[in-house]
């Protein structure tokens, strides 16, 4: 029998955040500001997988799940990156949008004393940032990001860490998130898995990604009904 559910960690982009709502338009912003040269900016949108056409990121880009520093990597031949983090990040917190079924969730979470957590591959400062915009930064315990001193997910080191912090095992928690690196690193740290496949996520449901989920759901407004239902919520 599943032990009752004491944490709750989450990925954020595409989790907690519309991916696309808050990102497609904070990258084209970016880049734009950049440069102005149109092979460049070409250049840097193929990059990173945008697509300047439609000012949308990609399915296969490295933006869906990689860290900041893989992804100024990618730019760093191609503009400067100082300039396209400052206009991104400008344009992210103006367009920053929740994902569907929250905040709900979260705070019925905490109704039932469950702890929360975030853990993601973006910058821990930026995940704060975005927490306060949406005005739930009182509702997490933990912010955990790729700079936090933990490791990036796939690795299991954040996650870890993010339970540790909470004061519970493994065991007692779930790490959710919206692609294959979030589901790897929660069972990496022996946790239930729970995919995000909604709108706001970047999920690709495969065999892949539904392989390495405990729980599929399209929206968060879902999970806390799956959860009762699957013994880890009192009903």
């Amino acid at each position: 029998m599943s032990a009752p559910l004491r944490a709750a960690i989450f990925d954020k982009d595409g989790t907690l955040v519309d991916f696309h709502a808050t990102w497609d338009p904070a990258t084209g912003a970016g880049l734009r500001a950049a440069t102005s040269d149109e092979a460049t900016l070409q250049a840097a949108a193929d990059a990173i997988g945008y697509d300047l056409v439609t000012d949308t990121i990609r399915p296969d880009s490295i933006f869906v799940a990689e860290t900041n520093d893989v992804i100024f990597a990618a730019l760093e031949p191609h503009v400067d990156i100082e300039e396209f983090g400052a206009a991104c990040m400008v344009a992210a917190n103006d367009s920053t949008v929740p994902a569907d079924g929250l905040p709900d969730l979260l705070t019925s979470l905490r109704g039932r004393g469950v702890g929360l957590a975030v853990a993601t591959n973006d910058w821990e400062q930026i995940a704060i940032d975005q927490l306060e915009i949406l005005g739930w930064a009182d509702l997490f315990d933990v912010v955990m990001g790729s700079d936090s001193g933990h490791g990036a997910k796939p690795e299991p080191g954040m996650v870890l860490e993010a339970a540790r912090r909470l004061g519970v095992e493994p065991s007692e928690a779930i790490m959710i998130g919206d692609t294959a690196h979030d589901l790897h690193a929660g069972r990496a740290a022996g946790m239930e898995t729970v995919l995000v496949t909604g709108a706001g996520s970047t999920a690709a449901v495969t065999p892949e990604t539904t392989d390495l989920a405990d729980v599929v759901v399209s929206s968060l407004a879902e999970l806390e009904a799956v959860l009762v239902e699957r013994g880890r919520l009192a009903s």
